[in-house]
């Protein structure tokens, strides 16, 4: 094959690898003055009469499906077709390196919020496949690229994929390239959408132990994938990734959205979690707004149980108190918290509310009836953050940011307050104080105040409508001047 011309345009230079029914070349585009390569995909000579006809099927099939999915980290179609007697594919050569030379070399294992945003990139991809009804049925890290040209992630090779409603061919799946990142269905011929949210759990708990997919326990009893012996990581991506990996499909995450909303929780602060649920709420997502209807019903169970309270609260605000500006210190109890290592005093009408370290958020403290709240989070700082001051650009850059109106215009979160030169704890610390809106147009006010230690960022954010803000400000005070960690 080498020197030869496919179409009268592609000259064979290098034989690339082969796969179950194709042959791999790489090709110099001869209608390109620059040195831009494609890569040429063609049946194996060696193949048999009896598997020709699959052969030739999964070929014309990738074809069809990349003229489809027009992205730009999928592999671009450039031809395909018969040229003397012989079917051909040519597509786009992506320069750089598979995911088994870089992130998931043999032994390399990821901190968590490295393979988070590792599993995020691969199921945004995913997920604009499944959009257009198709499967891949083979993502594996040496179908992932990370070009070097932007070092984003593209995915190739689709030799396996095939479109959902065409469930009842007659040519059935065959074996993966690489062995373990396929669920038991997909050898049975059946694959459907969560089949690559196998796969791309598979790449997760590759990621997280430096342990190869092929190489991870399988109990044969429950075809049940097993952490390898000493895999340390937080409970809820575990519960994530085993949701993604789980033997049967009807128990598995039905899809690459629903998986990335649960991996938002763990990584996106609050207030950006709730404009990326309104905005999908809005565009009609079935997973958000079923989500949305389940938060009602049980919300209205709650006012049905707090009815009495509720008619209390009617009758204090009949006859409301004098706001007073602090709060005795006799009128205080302390809040502790070992595991996280923070303190704080609160009055004691503020009733705590423990969460867990949920999203980063360990306590909330609740003023009632005003709903006015205090809630202490404490969240790993990245990486590349060195100092206080490359976090809170970070930070603030993202308030400013966040929260544009439906028209994309107004910012619904205006910064109306910086301050450098705060304390938290007896450290230097940063506060800013933010104005907006709530999912019912009321205004709110919002404080936060955070340090960072032993990497990482304790933050307490103060939010009250905005007509209550002050009334609560000083006692916020003595709270935040209470603090230790």
């Amino acid at each position: 094959m080498l020197g030869k011309k496919i179409f009268q345009r592609y000259e064979i230079t290098k034989h690339l690898t082969n796969t179950n029914f194709c042959q791999i070349y790489l090709a110099k585009d001869g209608q390109i003055t620059q040195k831009d390569m494609r890569v040429v995909k063609c049946l194996k000579q060696s193949l048999s009469p009896d598997l020709l006809p699959q052969a030739k099927h999964c070929l014309e099939t990738e074809a069809q499906i990349l003229k489809q999915l027009i992205h730009d980290q999928i592999a671009k179609l450039f031809d395909s077709g018969e040229d003397a007697g012989e079917f051909y594919l040519v597509r786009d050569y992506i320069e750089g390196r598979d995911l088994s030379e870089t992130e998931l070399k043999p032994g390399q294992r990821l901190k968590e919020n490295r393979a988070i945003r590792l599993l995020q990139e691969i199921l945004e991809i995913v997920k604009f496949v499944h959009k257009h009804k198709i499967v891949h049925c083979d993502i594996n890290p040496s179908n992932l690229i990370r070009r070097a040209s932007d070092k984003k992630l593209v995915l190739i090779d689709f030799g396996l994929a095939k479109p959902i409603a065409s469930q009842g061919t007659n040519f059935n799946l065959v074996q993966p390239s690489v062995l373990g990142y396929a669920p038991h269905e997909q050898a049975r011929g059946y694959a459907q959408f969560n089949t690559d949210i196998y796969a791309v759990g598979m790449i997760g708990m590759q990621a997280l132990t430096g342990v190869s997919a092929k190489d991870i326990f399988i109990d044969p009893s429950q075809s049940k994938v097993a952490w390898p012996e000493g895999t340390k990581l937080s409970d809820k991506l575990k519960k994530i990734i085993e949701s993604m990996v789980h033997p049967d499909p009807s128990d598995r995450c039905q899809s690459a959205d629903e998986v990335l909303q649960e991996l938002e929780k763990l990584t996106l602060p609050r207030r950006t979690r709730i404009k990326s649920f309104v905005e999908r709420t809005m565009a009609g997502d079935p997973a958000t707004v079923a989500q949305l209807v389940t938060g009602v019903v049980i919300g209205l169970v709650g006012v049905i149980f707090a009815f009495p309270s509720f008619i209390t609260g009617i009758q204090q605000m009949s006859n409301p108190p004098k706001p007073e500006p602090t709060v005795s210190a006799d009128n205080f109890k302390t809040y502790k918290n070992s595991q996280y290592g923070i303190t704080i005093q609160h009055p004691q009408d503020w009733k705590a509310q423990e969460i867990g370290g949920i999203d980063g958020e360990v306590v909330k403290f609740v003023h009632q009836p005003s709903q006015a709240n205090v809630v202490i989070s404490v969240k790993p700082v990245p990486g590349d953050f060195k100092s206080l001051q490359e976090y809170t650009d970070k930070s603030v850059a993202n308030i400013k940011n966040e929260f544009l109106d439906e028209k994309k215009q107004v910012k619904k979160y205006k910064i109306e307050e910086e301050n450098g030169k705060a304390l938290l704890a007896k450290r230097e610390a940063f506060q800013v104080i933010y104005t907006g809106k709530d999912e019912k147009n009321k205004s709110l006010k919002m404080r936060e105040i955070w340090n960072l230690k032993d990497k990482k960022a304790y933050i307490i954010t103060y939010e009250a409508a905005a007509d209550k803000y002050d009334e609560f400000s000083k006692v916020v005070d003595q709270m935040v001047d209470s603090f230790e960690n």
